[in-house]
């Protein structure tokens, strides 16, 4: 994929243009910055009424890979690096900080305060995309003849009934309740 944008722009928010154009590869330190800048620029081309990419993220994702994933990197590219690797590593119950940190090139302490100032954490971010994913699973038709325990598994949550806590506290009715709310809303108008 090539991008092109205005050369004052990118010099503006990157620094000087390389003298070469370089290809980076989706491997290594790199490749979660390589992945979320993908993520960004297809989100932009999916439609015509698809939300433009955040110009500033992709300006310090770009910004993010000509300086070789450089810690100094601003927030927002290492943000849109780790949601991309939490994204491809939701089921793995084991998913935290530390691994999310290791794959983007960054400390724990900096991917804690890049989560903290869009106020949240990376334990809470992971939670929420786990909750949401088991919520559509629950409530789709893929998800009808799973178990509470196959849902919780598949996003990845290592105990079921630490899942149906914690998906009763943020949803207000236990997982097997809503699928039941579910099939029978779907029975109603079908």
């Amino acid at each position: 994929m090539s991008v092109a944008l205005p050369r004052a722009l990118y010099e503006e928010a990157v620094g000087p243009i390389p003298a070469k154009p370089r290809v980076i590869g989706a491997d290594g330190v790199l490749g979660p910055y390589v992945a979320a800048l993908g993520r960004l620029l297809e989100k932009a081309t999916r439609s015509q009424s698809s939300p433009k990419p955040d110009e500033l993220a992709v300006l310090e994702l770009l910004g993010a890979l000509s300086s070789g994933g450089d810690s100094r990197s601003t927030g927002r590219s290492h943000y849109e690096a780790a949601c991309g690797v939490i994204e491809r590593h939701l089921a793995d119950p084991a998913l935290g900080a530390g691994y999310i940190a290791a794959r983007i090139g960054i400390s724990e302490r900096r991917l804690s305060r890049v989560f903290a100032a869009r106020e949240t954490g990376v334990p809470q971010y992971i939670l929420g995309l786990r909750l949401e994913r088991a919520r559509r699973l629950i409530t789709s038709p893929e998800g009808a003849t799973l178990t509470v325990a196959e849902v919780a598994h598949r996003c990845g949550f290592a105990s079921p009934s630490h899942f149906s806590q914690k998906f009763a506290r943020g949803f207000g009715v236990p997982p097997a309740e809503l699928r039941r709310q579910s099939r029978s809303a779907s029975s109603m108008s079908g």
